[in-house]
């Protein structure tokens, strides 16, 4: 039977081929019954056997019956064929909507006049607060998620790696398109609305600028320079671009999710705005200045790559930066010198500065915590350190003792505590071996 005869639960005709992804296909489908053309989204057939894949397709269809909104696409319908190998094969029946995809306007186009983006970027916005307000993350925020249909509407796509928030939280795997990827979800850790955020922060930079924020050879590099690199102002791009569009643009790509927009519909009044001419409540990042033996306040500064002679290395989750940036200037204080992975220059190749700097140190110091237990950074700095026969010192700040320390000579730090001079001591000594 060809595709075009094809018939799914008897009503819907399949045609041909509109898009195609990594779970799913989407095809060109007709209502025989009521008359009318319709979108089909198919998982792939290669994919039918695949558990995690079928559970990904089945909660995008799940997700688009909870998430009932003007720009999110209507669901007509649901079913299930059969793949040839006799799997179950799920499919949607979608509204169709006649446009492009962003990610093919931006192909064509190569980036998008300022006010248009912005408007975009709202209508984006508005979409993914409400998605939030529901208790859902989109997590796949990038340009092929964003139709413009031909009315000029704004509809998001792809919620099939959408999930609750309780859900969100208790994960460790990493799903997106790594140009898109928060700091917080590259590394595994707990993400919140704040990681849609990012994500949209990236899409904005590219429909202004032409590229994302960060690019490179290949995802994983992509994913370490979300983490590492501070990303350029888009005016050093493209010298059209206002201030305020920069400071909007900057505070939705904070690294810490603290500094960012706390919410997509501050990021959305923002927006709207500088199009109406008003002032962004968004203020443009400053130079930091580096105190002497301190990481705290790096900011958008320039700093070297190099550790001093006799170091300590420094590991830590991102939501801990704050404790290790004070563990830093304690340790200053007590003649110890150390390194931490935010102290890079922007050409920094993350991976390979990470190693050497964990080659070269006298002691390894890892910042145990709930969050560093989940992020996947920090194992693998814990079993490079192994590897080299790195004398490892753990802080337990809060959480379980994890990675295999149990049996490590560790100092109990709970509460926040700075650990006691014998520590320091003993890292000095280390040093200076």
């Amino acid at each position: 039977m060809t595709a075009q005869a094809r018939l799914l639960s008897g009503r819907y005709q399949v045609g041909e081929l509109l898009a195609y992804g990594g779970t799913a296909e989407v095809r060109f489908g007709r209502d025989l019954r009521l008359g009318r053309d319709v979108a089909l989204k198919l998982m792939r057939s290669d994919l039918a056997g695949d558990a995690r894949f079928l559970e990904l397709f089945r909660r995008d269809v799940s997700n688009l019956l909870i998430l009932n909104h003007p720009a999110i696409v209507v669901v007509y319908d649901k079913g299930e064929d059969t793949s040839p190998s006799g799997e179950p094969l799920p499919f949607i029946v979608l509204e169709l909507v006649r446009g492009r995809t962003l990610r093919e306007v931006l192909a064509d186009e190569g980036r998008l006049p300022i006010r248009k983006a912005l408007e975009i970027i709202a209508d984006t916005g508005a979409t993914l607060e409400f998605s939030h307000r529901q208790g859902y993350l989109h997590r796949d925020m990038e340009p092929g998620n964003v139709m413009i249909a031909q009315t000029g509407h704004v509809k998001v796509l792809n919620f099939g790696v959408a999930q609750a928030r309780a859900d969100a939280a208790d994960k460790d795997s990493v799903i997106g398109t790594a140009q898109y990827l928060s700091p917080e979800l590259a590394r595994g850790e707990a993400v919140d609305a704040r990681s849609d955020v990012y994500a949209a922060g990236c899409v904005l930079f590219e429909m202004l600028v032409g590229r994302p924020p960060f690019v490179a050879d290949n995802p994983v590099d992509v994913a370490y320079k979300q983490v590492q690199e501070q990303p350029q102002a888009p005016s050093d791009l493209v010298v059209d671009i206002p201030r305020d569009v920069d400071a909007i643009v900057l505070q939705a790509l904070a690294k810490d999710p603290r500094d960012r927009y706390q919410s997509a519909q501050e990021m959305r009044a923002d927006a709207l705005r500088h199009i109406a001419g008003r002032a962004v409540l968004a203020k443009p990042p400053t130079p930091a200045i580096i105190a002497s033996g301190t990481a705290r306040n790096i900011g958008y500064a320039r700093v070297p790559n190099s550790a001093p002679s006799g170091f300590v290395f420094i590991s830590y989750s991102h939501t801990d930066r704050d404790y290790a940036a004070d563990l830093a200037s304690y340790l200053a204080s007590h003649g110890v010198e150390s390194w931490m992975d935010h102290r890079l220059d922007y050409g920094a190749r993350w991976p390979d500065v990470i190693k050497q700097q964990i080659d070269g140190c006298s002691a390894f110091v890892v910042i145990m915590t709930d969050e560093a237990e989940k992020s996947s950074w920090v194992r693998n700095e814990i079993e490079h350190a192994r590897r080299r026969d790195k004398p490892i010192l753990p802080l337990w700040l809060s959480g379980e003792v994890f990675f295999g320390l149990y049996d490590t000579h560790y100092a109990d730090v709970r509460g926040g505590r700075k650990p006691d001079r014998r520590y320091a001591d003993r890292l000095l000594a280390l040093i200076q071996t």
